[in-house]
């Protein structure tokens, strides 16, 4: 089989030394097998934590995991900063686990928020609780928060249950040693010692959770039709809250209506809170409103990221004008709002397709952003023309400028003709280096890793190094002219001024080939002894700094 390599991203920021992918890591999944990705996080010292399904066997390293049943399990793993896991191990009911995602608090325990079925849940080989009996399968399901400590013991577990009462675990961050989780439920139960009261509509929620259990407040929704929160995020005090909803939604007396209630649709919400879980603002965005659907698609939120200097960050998808519920078509979106008075400042978006989405969004040294994404078929950002795959759907990465959504660099995750897609990329806390997650079918490359599997999905994660960022946040973008472009023999430079310039030329695999100085404001560089490709031009001065691509023939 012919591996093919498509990697065509560079992060655009400038690093102290050279950017490569350090490791690519998965389980080894057994044929018949499935498992999939949910969530990763990072602890201080660049260890990895992963939650997935799991479904018949897989092999993390030396540890085989086996879920019971045809139902689906959770595997918990920790990987060092080498990729090496350290451990695995499954959390299992006995009518499978329905939704789950996971967090790391201050001091580096884990914290497993879901839903499941049935009488029994599995924590650990020796720990397990009961529920009550009652309920078909998949009619009533079980609320339930695990802390773990680094190493994977667990410290306590608590449940909720109720008859009739029916929720999914969606979102979950954490400050200091409080967690926030969210979601959506129907029905009443109590779970945390907070009253979730059910209406005749499905609810989201929001409640902060102290480190030992107990419910700090719970956030409960007014609203009439479908809702439910799918992403999390905080500024180290206040509290963000994205997600879909139908109709109208009110929070305490923040209210958010649809514009396309009558006759129907479906947007998305942006809520903030503050440290007592007072709503301080809401607002709604979305494409078309052509459907309603339940699923995580159309007018959707999936990625949710605060930037450190008051703005905020939604990433998903919007409704296609020509979209329905039978095709499916929608735009892959980035938002832009300031975090203090909720206005929105800009969206970008992208090609529609099958399931487009922005899925991750992580801030680099300049505070510009680093996306990731699914997409399906041609796709083409900021000039850049991802690989064409009309057979299965392709992971992908993109470069977003903070000033204007702009493009600057894009590629692909994937090997043409085989599934990939990337859910979730994490930046390290001194934006080092990056790990996204996500998974494959079969067989994936990135770089000189390869990754091969015997399942119908398989999750992986993989370290992408940045080196020692040198923060350009401060400059303003540096506007030059490139020509030819495409080139041949020899590449020009055109810029107002002559002041001393650093010029880098980068291949797609992020491998500088070209430096030099100049103090000219015409420069010629010799391209004739580069392969025909891709690269990526950088001119940095103590005005400014700019990136752009240009082709070589």
């Amino acid at each position: 089989m012919k591996k093919i390599l498509s990697l065509l991203f560079i992060t655009g920021c400038l690093q102290a030394n050279a950017q490569s992918w350090e490791w690519l890591r998965s389980p080894n999944v057994v044929i018949g097998g499935n498992s999939g990705f949910k969530k990763i996080d990072l602890d201080n010292s660049g260890n990895v934590y992963s939650v997935g399904t799991l479904y018949k066997q897989a092999s993390f390293g030396s540890t085989t995991l086996n879920s019971p049943g045809e139902y689906l399990s959770l595997f918990l793993s920790k990987q060092d900063a080498g990729g090496n896991y350290q451990f695995a191990q499954r959390i299992w009911a006995d009518s499978g686990i329905f939704s789950a995602v996971m967090k790391l608090d201050d001091n580096a325990n884990v914290y497993v928020f879901g839903t499941c079925g049935g009488t029994k849940l599995h924590l650990s080989p020796t720990d397990s609780i009961s529920f009550s009996s009652g309920g078909a399968v998949g009619s009533v399901n079980r609320l339930f928060l695990a802390k773990y400590n680094s190493s994977g013991t667990l410290i306590w577990v608590k449940k909720g249950e109720a008859p009739s009462f029916y929720a999914n675990a969606r979102g979950i961050t954490s400050i200091g040693s409080d967690i926030y989780i969210g979601g959506d439920y129907y029905g009443t139960c109590s779970f945390l010692g907070q009253n979730m009261v059910g209406s005749p509509a499905t609810k989201s929620f929001l409640m902060k959770v102290d480190a030992s259990g107990n419910g700090t407040w719970l956030k409960s929704s007014s609203n009439n039709a479908m809702c439910f929160i799918t992403r999390l995020t905080n500024d180290g005090s206040n509290i963000y809250a994205t997600g879909k909803f139908q109709n109208s939604l009110q929070f305490d007396n923040i209210n958010v209506v649809n514009p396309y209630a009558n006759p129907g649709g479906e947007r998305i919400f942006l809520f903030k809170f503050n440290s007592s879980g007072t709503a301080q603002w809401g607002k709604e965005e979305g494409g078309a409103h052509n459907y309603v659907t339940t699923a995580e698609d159309a007018n959707n939120p999936n990625a949710l990221a605060y930037d450190g200097n008051g703005y905020l960050y939604v990433g998903g998808s919007y409704q296609d004008s020509a979209g329905t519920i039978f095709n499916q078509l929608q735009k892959p979106t980035v938002s832009k709002y300031d975090a203090n008075t909720g206005a929105k400042i800009w969206t970008a978006r992208f090609p529609s397709e099958v399931e487009n989405a922005i899925n991750g969004i992580a801030i680099d040294s300049n505070r510009n952003l680093i996306c990731v994404g699914e997409y399906k078929g041609s796709f083409t950002a900021g000039g850049i023309n991802l690989p064409t795959d009309n057979t299965a759907r392709k992971g992908m990465i993109m470069k977003l400028n903070s000033s204007d959504g702009a493009c600057t660099a894009a590629s692909m995750i994937g090997n043409l003709n085989y599934t990939a897609n990337v859910n979730e990329i994490l930046m390290a806390p001194n934006k080092s280096y990056y790990i996204i997650g996500g998974i494959y079918k079969e067989n994936l490359d990135i770089s000189t890793f390869s990754l091969n599997s015997s399942g119908f999905g398989t999750p992986f994660n993989a370290k992408y190094n940045l080196g020692t960022p040198l923060s350009t946040h401060n400059l303003t973008t540096l506007s030059y002219n490139v020509y030819p472009n495409p080139c041949h023999e020899s590449l020009n430079i055109t810029r107002t001024g002559n002041e001393s310039a650093t010029i880098s030329i980068i291949d797609i695999s992020g491998k500088l080939v070209h430096l030099q100085s100049s103090n000219n404001q015409t420069t010629s560089i010799d391209v004739s002894r580069l392969a025909a490709g891709q690269y990526f031009l950088s001119v940095l001065t103590e005005k400014g700094k700019g990136v752009q691509a240009f082709i070589k023939r």
